[in-house]
Protein backbone atom coordinates (compact mmCIF):
# COMPACT_ATOMS: atom_id res chain seq x y z
CA UNK A 1 0.00 0.00 0.00
CA UNK A 2 1.60 3.72 -1.09
CA UNK A 3 1.42 6.24 0.97
CA UNK A 4 0.42 6.30 4.43
CA UNK A 5 -3.03 3.63 5.22
CA UNK A 6 -6.34 4.98 5.29
CA UNK A 7 -6.62 3.65 8.78
CA UNK A 8 -3.13 4.43 10.56
CA UNK A 9 -5.54 6.96 12.76
CA UNK A 10 -7.75 3.77 13.42
CA UNK A 11 -4.55 1.58 14.56
CA UNK A 12 -3.18 3.47 17.17
CA UNK A 13 -4.04 0.87 19.74
CA UNK A 14 -3.52 -2.25 18.05
CA UNK A 15 -4.48 -4.44 20.84
CA UNK A 16 -8.33 -3.69 20.28
CA UNK A 17 -8.17 -3.58 16.20
CA UNK A 18 -8.52 -6.87 14.04
CA UNK A 19 -8.70 -7.65 10.38
CA UNK A 20 -11.21 -10.19 9.90
CA UNK A 21 -10.80 -12.20 6.52
CA UNK A 22 -13.98 -14.57 5.96
CA UNK A 23 -14.33 -17.01 3.51
CA UNK A 24 -10.98 -16.72 1.55
CA UNK A 25 -11.10 -19.90 0.38
CA UNK A 26 -10.57 -22.18 -2.71
CA UNK A 27 -14.25 -23.28 -2.31
CA UNK A 28 -16.28 -20.14 -2.57
CA UNK A 29 -13.10 -18.12 -4.99
CA UNK A 30 -11.97 -21.14 -7.14
CA UNK A 31 -13.39 -21.70 -10.92
CA UNK A 32 -15.11 -24.85 -10.59
CA UNK A 33 -15.62 -24.52 -7.10
CA UNK A 34 -18.68 -24.44 -4.99
CA UNK A 35 -19.35 -20.63 -5.32
CA UNK A 36 -19.54 -21.29 -8.95
CA UNK A 37 -21.69 -24.33 -8.71
CA UNK A 38 -23.82 -22.00 -7.18
CA UNK A 39 -24.23 -20.25 -9.91
CA UNK A 40 -21.90 -17.54 -8.65
CA UNK A 41 -19.60 -15.58 -11.19
CA UNK A 42 -16.34 -16.25 -9.27
CA UNK A 43 -14.63 -14.41 -11.79
CA UNK A 44 -16.09 -10.82 -10.20
CA UNK A 45 -15.60 -12.11 -6.74
CA UNK A 46 -11.86 -13.00 -7.46
CA UNK A 47 -11.07 -9.23 -8.34
CA UNK A 48 -11.48 -8.65 -4.03
CA UNK A 49 -8.00 -11.27 -4.16
CA UNK A 50 -5.31 -8.63 -4.79
CA UNK A 51 -6.82 -5.91 -2.62
CA UNK A 52 -7.18 -7.59 0.28
CA UNK A 53 -3.86 -9.41 -0.12
CA UNK A 54 -1.93 -5.85 0.30
CA UNK A 55 -4.36 -4.60 3.52
CA UNK A 56 -3.48 -8.18 4.68
CA UNK A 57 0.36 -7.94 4.49
CA UNK A 58 -0.08 -4.21 5.38
CA UNK A 59 -1.49 -5.51 8.59
CA UNK A 60 0.47 -7.82 9.59
CA UNK A 61 3.32 -5.54 8.94
CA UNK A 62 2.46 -3.29 11.32
CA UNK A 63 1.21 -5.71 14.21
CA UNK A 64 -2.54 -6.04 13.57
CA UNK A 65 -4.01 -9.29 15.06
CA UNK A 66 -5.73 -11.45 11.74
CA UNK A 67 -8.27 -13.55 11.81
CA UNK A 68 -9.48 -16.09 9.10
CA UNK A 69 -12.68 -17.90 8.91
CA UNK A 70 -13.22 -21.24 7.03
CA UNK A 71 -15.91 -23.65 6.49
CA UNK A 72 -15.83 -26.54 8.29
CA UNK A 73 -17.96 -30.03 8.25
CA UNK A 74 -18.43 -33.00 11.20
CA UNK A 75 -16.03 -35.58 10.28
CA UNK A 76 -19.09 -37.57 8.87
CA UNK A 77 -20.03 -35.35 6.83
CA UNK A 78 -23.81 -35.24 8.31
CA UNK A 79 -23.78 -31.22 7.97
CA UNK A 80 -22.80 -30.89 4.29
CA UNK A 81 -25.66 -30.01 1.74
CA UNK A 82 -26.83 -32.02 -0.81
CA UNK A 83 -25.60 -29.55 -3.31
CA UNK A 84 -22.21 -29.89 -1.68
CA UNK A 85 -22.01 -33.11 -1.61
CA UNK A 86 -22.05 -33.68 -5.76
Amino acid sequence: IDGDFPLNSLLRDRSKVALLLIDFQNDFLQIGGFGEKLGNDVTSLRRVIAPTKSVLSHARSVGVRVIHTREGHRPNLMDLTPLKGE
